[in-house]
């Protein structure tokens, strides 16, 4: 992974059996960026051995830029369980559209492999629990609550 060390911290005392995260960004964009590499940091023991042999295009559109959010972290955990790969974005441009936030990202990542990547534990979903996006003067902080 030749992305830049993430923008994120887990948040203990958040939720008692859950994981939470906060990620920060200088845009939105960035901060999904940081959100997918705290999934893959919260997914897996060594988060930085995920290759980008595989690049995929992502599109995504809510009225809630947080439901957006939300809608993006739960595609990468839908394609870690059905196609069984492990994706980070590596571009991701997040707009307010008129009533709509929009996403088009770039994602990165490989196939499981599990001799090579060794899981923390199994994220099943991220959930509406304690998710916020905010704009505190000019950086994106999100908190995540993940159910694993």
């Amino acid at each position: 992974m030749t992305t830049p060390l993430p923008h994120f911290e887990l948040v203990e005392n958040l939720s008692m059996a859950d994981v939470a995260f906060r990620a920060y960004g200088s845009s939105p964009g960035e901060l999904f960026r940081s959100a997918s590499l705290a999934v893959l940091s919260v997914l897996l023991e060594n988060p930085l051995c995920v290759a980008a042999s595989e690049s995929v295009p992502l599109s995504l559109r809510n009225a809630h830029l947080d439901l957006l959010l939300f809608d993006f972290l739960n595609e990468l955990i839908y394609r870690k369980d059905v196609d069984a790969v492990l994706l980070y974005a590596t571009h991701a441009v997040v707009e307010c559209a008129g009533s709509e936030w929009t996403l088009d990202a770039r994602l990165a990542g490989e196939r499981i492999d599990r001799g090579k990547h060794v899981f923390a534990v199994d994220i099943k979903a991220a959930t509406m629990h304690r998710l916020s996006v905010e704009n505190n003067n000019g950086l994106w902080v999100a908190t995540v609550v993940l159910d694993v």
